[in-house]
């Protein structure tokens, strides 16, 4: 597929005091990319004025960047449906997708575009050298990171970058099956994607403030089992086979091991923890299923347009 369009993914939350500045530096490198580039902003339900600053600006920049396209969601969906939304409306043969804050480099994307032009379906970024608090996020990120690589097997050492190109392909897929934003590079493995990563620069956040801290350790360790089943197990037929497999395995042993113990304590701790294992496997079964039985009797572009039918272009 030639590449000839580029478009850069924003969603944003409440990032009026940056938005503006990480406009103007993606309009400096915009020409050096020898690419049409278009910009796609979701607002994420910000209440700071965010969907005003992007709008005082469209009309400067639209020099150096094709298409500048403002989404304003009425309220708060969080990231993976910003996200979401965003690459709904990309038009590119290849779509990067950044944070709005300010600590990805748009200086990077010409890097990961060259990467991108070698036959690579997603290029990751690696925040090598990561500007934030250490204890609070650096340390949980870098453990989370490699439990994840080690049991899913998909080697990526930083999932919390943001920063990546995705292949036009990828992303029709994405939107057909679903994603979360957290998890992307491993959604990307699950579908056949062939991709690299290289070290970007992070800069320290400058204004406002995160949007998350330790309470994302929870949701990864409740992710975990359907990110090692998907990774791990991809052809469903093998996930039917095994995770249903599973399932039932537990779910036997439980009342034999009460039997078999003749219901003591032993035998019925053994019974509640085979159960509960049982039905873990189950949940992780249908989750895994049902990603990888997406649309339904509805066609990609009927996704497409109902996203778009629940959303206003406000500035083009």
């Amino acid at each position: 597929m030639d590449l000839k369009r580029l478009s850069v993914v924003l969603p944003a939350y409440n990032e009026s005091e940056n938005i503006v500045t990480l406009l103007r530096e993606i309009a400096l490198i915009a020409p050096t990319l020898g690419l049409a580039v278009e910009v796609i902003v979701v607002d994420d339900g910000s209440d700071d004025g965010t969907s005003a600053s992007v709008s005082s600006v469209v009309d400067g920049l639209l020099s150096s960047i094709e298409t500048i396209v403002l989404i304003r969601l009425n309220r708060r969906c969080g990231q993976t449906m910003a996200t979401t939304v965003g690459l709904a409306y990309a038009t590119g043969e290849a779509v990067v997708i950044m944070d709005a804050d300010g600590q990805n480099d748009p200086a990077d994307i010409p890097t990961l575009v060259a990467l991108f032009k070698e036959g690579y379906d997603l290029v990751c970024g690696w925040r090598k050298d990561r500007k934030d608090a250490r204890l609070k996020k650096v340390l949980p990120s870098k453990i989370a990171n490699r439990l994840i690589a080690s049991l899913t097997g998909v080697p990526v050492r930083d999932l919390g970058c943001s920063l990546r190109v995705y292949r036009r392909w990828l992303v029709e897929r994405l939107l057909e099956h679903g994603f979360h934003h957290r998890y992307l590079p491993i959604f990307c493995s699950a579908l056949g994607a062939r991709m690299t990563e290289v070290p970007v620069h992070h800069r320290p956040r400058l204004r406002g403030h995160s949007k998350y801290g330790l309470s994302r350790i929870f949701s990864v360790l409740k992710d975990l089992p359907f990110l090692v089943a998907l990774s791990r197990l991809p052809t469903p037929s093998v996930v039917d086979r095994v995770l249903v497999g599973l399932s039932g395995a537990f779910f036997v042993s439980a009342g034999t091991l009460a039997a078999f113990l003749g219901l003591s304590l032993i035998g019925v701790g053994l019974a509640i923890v085979s159960f509960l294992l049982g039905v873990a496997t189950f949940l992780v079964w249908r989750r895994v299923r049902k990603w990888w039985q997406p649309l339904g009797r509805r066609s990609l572009t009927d996704v497409v347009a109902e996203i778009r039918q629940f959303t206003g272009v406000s500035a083009s």
